[in-house]
């Protein structure tokens, strides 16, 4: 092979090679692959990251679950419990699961406990939730915060919410100045409901939250009628308190 030829071909091989290196340089420091969050529509997506390898573009849309202001109330010895508000404004979506997490912070600013739960709500449904695994004392709190995360959406078309409703709802005022709420639950849909929580909170006459309990019935098949007593702990300070506007809620999975 002519001397020239052959320098010719090396020249070649090298250019490959610092063609070859530069490439898997800019794929290892610059390159940055397809992804669902890279606002790029591509892989196979049916819109901006969503369809396709990413998540459904229906549920890309869907609004996220709602939480609102926690309240914190207390016993007379100072225990607490947060009661919270949840919502899911989606008609269209269960949310079969979600996580909640429970910051609780001294009146210092620093987290002093913090819990973790799970729950679910059925689409257009909002409902509260009370955490009381709070062992710091209502004094010592500062503010109490929630976040929710990873709902877990079903169709409506996949399954069908129960219809519950109340009836009869009483407060009475017991002799050692607590109270107990009582009534009827009824399952009036053919659908079985399961984990059914039935909750009371009670006001003061100024329309002030005092305290929250519930009453757990492990379920209702279609069509069944339940009596529930709601007993509120003795220690509860009911001072002030307006039983006509004792409020009560009813969920189930």
């Amino acid at each position: 092979m002519p001397r020239g030829l052959k320098q010719f071909l090396y020249g070649l091989l090298y250019v490959a090679l610092a063609a070859l290196l530069g490439i898997l340089a800019w794929r290892t420091f610059f390159f940055a692959p397809a992804t669902c969050t890279d606002n790029i529509q591509n892989q196979g997506e049916a819109g901006v990251d969503c369809g396709g390898p990413c998540t459904p573009c229906e549920i890309k849309a869907l609004a996220p679950l709602q939480v609102f202001t926690p309240y914190t109330l207390s016993l007379s010895t100072g225990q607490a419990i947060a009661l919270f508000a949840v919502a899911n404004p989606n008609s269209t979506y269960h949310a079969a699961r979600f996580a909640y997490h429970v910051d609780v912070f001294d009146r210092g600013g620093t987290r002093i406990e913090a819990f973790d739960g799970t729950d679910s709500l059925f689409a257009g449904e909002r409902k509260y939730i009370i955490e009381s695994r709070i062992t710091a004392r209502r004094s010592n709190i500062g503010r109490i915060e929630i976040s929710l995360s990873n709902p877990q959406w079903e169709s409506v078309a996949q399954f069908s919410a129960p219809t519950l409703s109340l009836s009869g709802v009483m407060t009475e005022m017991l002799p050692r100045g607590s109270i107990r709420v009582a009534g009827s639950v009824a399952n009036t849909g053919g659908i079985a409901a399961s984990n059914v929580h039935v909750l009371a909170v009670a006001f003061d006459k100024y329309g002030g939250r005092i305290f929250a309990a519930q009453n757990v019935l492990t379920s209702l098949v279609g069509f069944e009628n339940a009596s529930f007593t709601i007993p509120f702990p003795t220690d509860t300070v009911f001072q002030n308190i307006d039983t006509a506007r004792t409020q009560v809620f009813v969920s189930g999975q």
